[in-house]
């Protein structure tokens, strides 16, 4: 009785340390298993120096021969017209193209040619879809990029996604953990943080959460959650926009867009109007130009008094500084012409 009773106890001790004692993995409700992928993500090593790429818009190009070889990557951006005299310019270097995807349809059916797989080292896989996000947009998004992850793999391309600088301030239909896998490379398009269609203020601020809500910093950090420092390249917009406004400050209309080269032309060499007031802003770090076209009430009763912010050299390099503090060696630029 004696020994049925100590193999008893022997017994319950297993059970308690078992169950208790010895630390288990936790799984948290929300967490999904992923299948494990046909083709890994690519492993890049991080770059010795900084890795610098383009995007080369179709619409300047013109016929010309691209004479710029300061940088390590070339990405077309555009249409099937200019494609090739693109290819034909830059035979000699890196590079990939952009497919810009608008809504889950785009994803689902997007397709890879010949003459891609051929000419081009990666794709870019612009992802501009702004739908509300839904749980169930989110699973069709990993869907339609791993299988299209697939077939990139199935003609030896790497993949890049690009993606919204302010996914998480503005909740972005797009599930970080999961996509990570399914791409060699992650964009982060650090730009229009203002909108056009919307209150003045930064392309992308360098500080200022306090006030602007957000910042470059804390965008940094949210993407090193799920994003490994040398799977990342931060894409910078060298252009800034031109708000209409009234008495308060409040937009009137929609801004116009102009590059750092119109910006440096119409106000930073020698500013056009008379009421011009320019400084770099403390926080953002970037160009602020106050003006005032016209003195003269319009019919509706409104002075033209402007107010411009943009990305420029000074204002990217500060940044670029901070990227190469967090491990982030890889940049770029949209776009070629626009500085």
């Amino acid at each position: 009785m004696r020994k049925i009773t100590t193999i008893l106890i022997l017994l319950f001790i297993i059970w308690l340390g078992t169950n208790y004692l010895i630390p288990k993995k936790i799984i948290p409700n929300n967490t999904k298993i992923i299948k494990k992928l046909a083709y890994e993500p690519t492993k890049i090593p991080l770059p010795k120096k900084p890795l610098k790429s383009i995007f080369v818009p179709d619409w300047n190009l013109n016929g010309e021969t691209i004479l710029d070889n300061g940088y390590d990557r070339w990405i077309y951006f555009g249409g099937e017209a200019k494609k090739e005299s693109f290819v034909n310019s830059l035979h000699d270097k890196e590079l990939w193209y952009t497919i810009k995807i608008s809504s889950i349809n785009e994803l689902t059916n997007s397709q890879i040619s010949e003459f891609e797989a051929s000419n081009f080292k990666g794709v870019v896989l612009d992802l501009e879809i702004s739908e509300l996000p839904t749980e169930k947009l989110k699973l069709q998004i990993n869907d339609g990029v791993y299988k299209f992850y697939k077939k990139a793999k199935e003609k030896d391309l790497l993949v890049a996604l690009a993606l919204y600088g302010d996914l998480f301030y503005r909740g972005r239909p797009y599930d970080l953990g999961t996509l990570n896998d399914y791409c060699d490379e992650v964009m982060i398009m650090a730009y229009d943080f203002h909108k056009s269609r919307g209150e003045p203020g930064p392309n992308f601020p360098f500080n200022g959460r306090e006030e602007y809500g957000y910042d470059f910093k804390k965008m940094i950090d949210d993407y090193l959650e799920f994003i490994p420092s040398n799977k990342i390249t931060v894409i910078f917009g060298m252009f800034g926009y031109d708000w209409l406004v009234d008495e308060n400050k409040k937009p009137i209309r929609q801004a116009t867009a102009f590059t750092v080269n119109e910006i440096n032309n119409n106000f930073l060499n020698k500013c056009k109007w008379d009421n011009c007031v320019i400084r770099r802003d403390k926080e953002s770090r970037e160009i602020e130009v106050n003006y005032i076209y016209s003195v003269i009430k319009d019919s509706v009763g409104y002075m033209d008094m402007h107010i411009v912010f943009a990305e420029d050299e000074e204002s990217a390099k500060i940044k670029e500084d901070y990227l190469k503090e967090k491990g982030i060696m890889s940049i770029g630029y949209w776009a070629w012409g626009y500085f």
